[in-house]
């Protein structure tokens, strides 16, 4: 059996311009207008509307050129959501731009994760099993939609489990190519495709045969 750990460390993202917006809210028609570096102004608009009892088309988001992300703007954060709620108890406009320190404490951390893989072979070197876990740091808090999306269990799925790899657990599956590449390199038997099946190794076998 081969068996290997890989992690990778935390990190967020640093865009040129930090999480800001606009709120706006019409107390006589109930209307809210939110000018905000968003990537995601659909669910935004969903979002504010069903958090503040709003009807939906009565509220609009506006993301203008978003001043880079690098995912961290797919969030609903606490503070964009207290600006909002502001501008509607006043009925005045209220703006939040966060200072760059204020983005490296709250924004969204992400891939710091911890991955074990492990390929079993039989004496004549078939790959017969392979197994991998992958444990990810998701933090106190819940940041919606990403990291709450692990902290329910999934419906369909047995034992409930979901999956929070992304780009964090990209490396292992090229790590075990390589690995099953070097046991066969006395056969002169090389796999480009992946995911690597037990039958893929046997094919290969018999192709060289």
């Amino acid at each position: 059996m081969w068996a290997r750990t890989f992690t990778t460390s935390r990190h967020t993202g640093v865009p040129l311009e930090p999480r800001s917006l606009i709120a706006d809210y019409e107390p006589a028609t109930r209307a809210l207008t939110v000018w905000i570096s968003t990537q995601v102004p659909h669910m935004m608009q969903a979002v504010l509307a069903e958090l503040f009892s709003l009807r939906e088309q009565r509220v609009r988001v506006i993301a203008p050129d978003v001043g880079g992300s690098f995912g961290i703007k797919i969030h609903v954060y606490q503070d964009d959501m207290a600006a909002c709620a502001l501008a509607i108890t006043l009925g005045r406009p209220v703006k939040f731009v966060a200072s760059r320190r204020e983005s490296f404490l709250s924004d969204i951390h992400a891939r710091e994760q911890t991955i074990r893989v492990e390929v079993a072979a039989d004496g004549d070197g078939i790959l017969t099993a392979m197994r991998a876990s992958i444990t990810a740091a998701l933090g106190p808090y819940s940041a919606y939609p990403r990291s709450s999306v692990v902290e329910t269990p999934a419906p369909g799925i047995p034992g409930g489990f979901k999956g929070a790899g992304e780009a964090g657990a990209t490396g292992a599956p090229a790590a075990i190519l390589n690995a099953v590449n070097d046991a066969l390199a006395p056969l002169d038997v090389m796999l480009t495709d992946q995911p690597i099946t037990p039958e893929r190794v046997v094919r290969a076998l018999r192709r060289r045969k």
